[in-house]
């Protein structure tokens, strides 16, 4: 059941682009690995076989409501995650080129895979 829930809240991502303020991140997700890939070394950190790179893109607005203490005034909306080949400024380019409206606002850390945002708009 829960693999059939996940399957269709796929599908649904596909099917609008996020607008107006984007915040955007890669994530690492631990993964289960197959048994061939067990038995050999493993690298450590941003590359590691047990961990995939996920690119993560949250729609955001200004929230009515009074932020709490040490918070920004952001309010959620959509969310959109997508699993990547690599970290590199190309892919993640053309990802966010087809999940994203051409005239959003991305916040984004000083990652050097960001570099070429500046020309997307």
């Amino acid at each position: 059941m829960v693999c059939k829930l996940r399957d269709v809240m796929g599908k649904r991502d596909e099917r609008y682009c996020l607008i107006g303020s984007v915040e955007l991140d890669e994530g690492f997700f631990t993964v289960e690995l197959q048994e061939e890939e067990k038995n050999k070394s493993l690298k450590r950190g941003r590359g590691s076989q047990w961990k995939a790179k996920i690119l993560v893109m949250i729609e955001s607005s200004d929230s009515t409501k009074t932020p709490k203490r040490g918070r920004t005034n952001k309010a959620v909306g959509h969310l959109k995650m997508q699993i990547i080949s690599g970290l590199g400024s190309k892919t993640i380019t053309k990802v966010v080129k087809e999940q994203l409206e051409p005239l959003v606002e991305l916040t984004t850390d000083d990652s050097i895979s960001y570099i070429k945002f500046d020309k997307l708009c």
